[in-house]
Formats: structure tokens, sequence, C-alpha cells
């Protein structure tokens, strides 16, 4: 082979080992996804608030329709914000005595933010605090189900497996740690407390948390 053809194939390979593998711009590659509008975060961390002091005021049950959190006297909620466009954008909610979720998705495109039972965002905004919502939520399943159980029986679950037992809740976290909080259980058949300790302050926070008789929730 001439020599001026071998250099000229020799080019051509190397432009071609260079080209697959040299990263490709594309509009994909530089897409870059805007982070969730902070007014419609407030505005979520609203309507999520109001539905966990509903479930404070029925002993763990959350409303089965957004509506009913209207219909307090006084209202907890004023206006029945589902279905609606608020702050450019669409809000969807589901409600479920066991929990909801309420979702907003931005009508000029953007990024899409949920908030669910216990307060827990997705996308997860705030570490910490999805963390500190996460161990609170497990409290307030626990008294759900023993208030649940006080309704059936006239009395407190005597112990948490009693619970497990009847299918009011799935499994015993009690003496485990779950979420990142160690649980611990008090019951008698006329009250009972359930404690959530962080297992690791700096990702969990340094608060203990506890919820007893009558579904209070401190602090």
């Amino acid at each position: 082979m001439p020599i001026r053809s071998f250099v000229n194939v020799s080019l051509l390979c190397a432009l071609t080992m260079l080209f697959f593998l040299s990263p490709v711009k594309t509009d994909v590659a530089q897409a870059i996804v805007a982070p969730p509008d902070p007014n419609i975060v407030l505005f979520l961390q609203g309507i999520s608030d109001a539905t966990e002091n509903f479930a404070a005021l029925t002993n763990g049950q959350y409303p089965s329709s957004f509506v009913q959190l209207t219909a307090t006297n006084p209202a907890i909620v004023r206006v029945n914000y589902c279905g609606q466009i608020v702050k450019n954008h669409a809000i969807t909610c589901i409600n479920a005595v066991s929990g909801y979720q309420y979702q907003a998705t931005p009508i000029l495109g953007g990024q899409t933010v949920t908030v669910s039972t216990g307060g827990i965002f997705s996308p997860v905004l705030d570490q910490l605090a999805n963390n500190i919502a996460l161990g609170r939520l497990n409290l307030k399943y626990l008294a759900a189900a023993s208030e649940q159980y006080k309704l059936a029986y006239q009395a407190y679950p005597p112990n948490v497996n009693t619970l497990v037992q009847l299918n009011f809740i799935g499994y015993n976290p009690c003496g485990t740690i779950l979420n990142g909080f160690f649980m611990t259980c008090e019951n008698t058949a006329s009250s009972y407390k359930y404690t959530a300790k962080p297992y690791d302050p700096l990702l969990y926070g340094n608060k203990t948390y506890e919820i007893s008789t009558g579904y209070i929730l401190l602090p």
C-alpha cells in the first residue's frame, strides 16, 4: 500500500475512534431540570399540614376527600384546590382515611412536586426534614391503629403484637429501628405511648418524638 494511502486510512480510523469516544452534546445531555417553584412547595406544605391537623383531631383518621377539610367549622382549608390551577400548577389530590397524596404539575413545563402522608416530599427537597417526617409518621400509624382498636374493642391494645394479630398493622416495629428511628412502645388497656429516637442524629436530627393516648404527638 502506498505511504500516502496508508496515512489517509490511518487518519480516517483515528477520526472515527475520536468521534465514538468523544461525548456527544445533545439537547438531552444539556437539559437541566429546574428546581421546583418554592411558592408551590409552600402551598403543598400548607395543605399537607392542614390534612395532618385534621388527622390529629380525628384520632389519626385522614379525610376521605379534600372537601372534608373545607366542611369543618371553622374550615381548616377555605377552598377545594383539587383539580384547580394554583400558581401555574395543576393540583391533583388522592385522599383516603389511611393517608393522602397531593401533586402539583407545572402547566408550562418543569418539575412535578408531590407531598404525601406525613409531609413526605418527592423529590426530596430537604433530606433531614424528610427523615424526621418519616420518624413522626411511624408514630402516627401506631397511634391511629391503637385508636381504631379502641373503637372496636372499647379498650386500647395490651401490646402491639395484638395489633398485628388482628391485622390493624402489618408488623411489630417495637424494639427495632424503623426509618432511622429506634422505636419503643408502652401499652395498657387504658393508654399507650410510642417513642421514636433518632438512630443517627446527623441524619435524623437529635429530637426524640412520642405520641400518646388520644393521638397526642410531641414535639
